[in-house]
């Protein structure tokens, strides 16, 4: 949980980017149908990984209670609350190549700017929050004792989860 907290607080850090002059050319090449076949491809990808990585982080906020759980929801209340645009322009600078976490990735080959990687990073941040807080929810609101009878029953517990709204009303 974490490195997740530290992972969903880093573009922050893009407070701190220095800032060159913007530039825009108008020279992307392509066409509509390319750019809106790439979008929804990756906006599956980016939904993918905020399902795969939210899921059990959603699951770990409704089943433990504490004082860190508070810590780790405002974490995430930051990625839902922030504007999209102020995130992206913060995941850019933070993720730039005048940080140093920036400059490494490029060095690996991981453009972080203009990219599909980018796209689906920026996605990622911005939708992850909204997407665990309601992932939260719905888990929460499974009654921890139908999840421990199912078990008794043979059911994995999360299969649970699954099972319960077609056992509930079938």
């Amino acid at each position: 949980m974490l490195a997740f907290t530290l992972a969903l607080l880093y573009p922050l850090l893009g407070l701190c980017a220095p800032v060159g002059h913007w530039q825009w050319d108008g020279s992307i090449p392509g066409s509509t149908a390319s750019a809106v076949k790439t979008s929804l491809l990756l906006t599956a990808i980016a939904l993918l990984i905020d399902v795969v990585i939210g899921t059990p982080v959603a699951l770990h906020l409704a089943r433990h209670a504490g004082g860190e759980r508070i810590v780790w929801e405002a974490a995430i209340l930051i990625s839902a609350l922030v504007p999209p645009l102020a995130l992206g322009v913060l995941l850019s600078l933070s993720f730039g190549p005048t940080m140093r976490f920036g400059d490494w990735l490029l060095h690996l080959g991981l453009p972080t700017s203009n990219s599909p990687i980018a796209f689906t990073a920026t996605q990622v941040y911005v939708s992850i929050g909204y997407y665990i807080i309601a992932a939260r929810s719905a888990l929460a609101a499974v009654p921890r004792r139908l999840e421990q009878i199912a078990a008794l029953l043979g059911l994995r517990p999360w299969q649970c989860s699954a099972a319960l709204p077609s056992r509930l009303h079938g």
